[in-house]
């Protein structure tokens, strides 16, 4: 199913304008109307019908330059919670990676964990004029990873070139992507399977790694919830990817 409706967080943070060109791209390439939502500036009077907030002109200006549809959200409340509720409605969640250096903001972790959506993850330190020629799938055969690729798949059919990417972790059994990418070349999309070795600390830098080698432009991944048990393995994953992501990254929890 093709992204109909795409939801992007929109901040004045200095990584948003790429944010916005992505999200405008994406909404281009799938016909899709385009929603921003954003806080509206607190020095301004409501009560001034003429006066726009910073973010709402970004918006409106990256719509009016593509000639694309779409809606303007003002953010009432927590913007973690605001997004979510919006997002039961959307096909693609666009949001930000978490800048070290910036005290507030959103971060992508709970829109991820609670939206029910695929949620791509810009990097706030790199630019990137497109997304989705190249995608890199961190292939365990768990139920996230699956529900990852199942949503990038409008994605990933437009892809000229797909690696589904198993990481061996001393004594994990083979997650067979090997049947991931037979079955992905069956439905139309060109896919090969690749394994690495690495010690079960280091996967996310093998993930990244692989990527850069391959030169993608996107990664596709399952999310897992950060769990006593699972914290290590899975948690641990998915929060080094999210701190150390130098390309897009699309989560599906």
């Amino acid at each position: 199913m093709p992204f109909k409706t795409i939801l992007v967080h929109v901040d004045t943070s200095a990584a948003c304008a790429n944010r916005l060109q992505i999200a405008a791209d994406l909404a281009r390439r799938f016909g899709a109307r385009l929603i921003g939502a954003g806080l509206g500036d607190a020095d301004l009077e409501t009560s001034d019908a003429e006066t726009v907030a910073p973010t709402e002109r970004d918006f409106l200006d990256q719509l009016r330059r593509a000639d694309l549809p779409g809606l303007w959200l003002p953010i009432s409340g927590l913007e973690e919670d605001f997004i979510v509720r919006q997002a039961q409605t959307a096909d693609l969640v666009i949001v930000g990676q978490r800048d070290p250096e910036l005290t507030a903001g959103l971060g992508p972790e709970g829109v991820i964990v609670a939206c029910g959506r695929p949620v791509l993850v810009v990097p706030y330190a790199t630019a990137c004029e497109r997304v989705g020629d190249t995608a890199l799938i961190a292939w365990n055969g768990s139920r996230e990873a699956t529900r990852a690729v199942h949503d990038a798949r409008p994605l990933l059919e437009r892809s000229k070139d797909v690696v589904v990417l198993s990481v061996r972790a001393g004594s994990t059994q083979d997650s067979n992507g090997r049947s991931l990418a037979y079955d992905l070349t069956q439905r139309g999309v060109r896919a090969r399977a690749e394994t690495v070795d690495a010690d079960k600390r280091a996967i996310s830098s093998a993930v990244q790694a692989k990527a850069m080698e391959i030169g993608a432009d996107l990664i596709v991944m399952g999310a897992y919830r950060r769990s006593p048990l699972d914290e290590l393995f899975r948690g641990g994953m998915t929060d080094a990817m999210l701190r150390g992501m130098t390309l897009p990254v699309l989560m599906a929890h």
